[in-house]
């Protein structure tokens, strides 16, 4: 059975995946709990409708498998046929097909992608998704694309109030500058009660405790 793992840890290349309504379907927060909830509505979901036999009994194994883990699901089917002692490999694409599983890392990452996709789209495109400003003189109009650390900073106040600059640089810096870890961070804890509170025990987490100051941890000082 897995450990419990601390907020900062997710989400990683090891648990990318979350499954959706997590906090709504599951009340209980930080523990390892010896039951999970099963609505009733489940049975009535499209997800559980639509699918196939072996996929509504995944979706019941990775529910039990993630409430170790605070709704994220481990990136290993093997080890979730271990665990669950089934005689398959669990598999991961219908369960994201259908909204079940939500894959954090690839939501975080369509920032990234999203200047490259905008420079490859027609010119027609190119006006009505791209923000111009007019030079002094109004002779011209200049595109301005937002790089994905200046989407970060934006998200981040939106999410953590105007202040919270000096946070988002120490999630950052948590993050080991990683942007698309930071702005999935910062989209999990929207979706929290107390944003900066989360945000705050990610940069005072094992993996991403920082000074005071901002700076990162001295080794060897507990």
């Amino acid at each position: 059975m897995p450990t419990k793992l601390s907020s900062s840890e997710f989400p990683s290349e090891q648990y990318p995946f979350r499954i959706r309504n997590w906090e709504k379907l599951q009340h209980y927060k930080h523990r390892n709990p010896p039951w999970i909830k099963l609505h009733i509505e489940l049975l009535s979901s499209p997800e559980w409708v639509c699918s196939t036999d072996a996929t509504k009994l995944s979706m019941v194994c990775c529910m039990v498998v993630a409430s170790m883990t605070e709704g994220w699901v481990r990136n290993d089917p093997k080890w979730i046929k271990d665990v669950c002692h089934l005689n398959w490999r669990v598999d991961f694409k219908p369960l994201i097909e259908c909204g079940f599983l939500v894959n954090m890392l690839a939501d975080a990452s369509l920032s990234l992608q999203s200047a490259s996709n905008l420079l490859a789209r027609g010119e027609t495109e190119k006006k009505d998704a791209l923000r111009t400003i007019s030079e002094p003189n109004g002779s011209a109009l200049v595109p301005s694309i937002e790089s994905p650390e200046k989407q970060l900073y934006r998200r981040g106040r939106e999410v953590l109030g105007k202040s919270g600059g000096g946070m988002i640089a120490n999630l950052l810096r948590a993050k080991h500058g990683s942007v698309p870890l930071a702005r999935a961070a910062i989209e999990q804890a929207s979706e929290k009660q107390n944003p900066r509170e989360y945000i705050g025990r990610i940069i005072a987490g094992p993996a991403g405790r920082v000074t005071a100051e901002g700076q990162p941890w001295p080794e060897g000082i507990v």
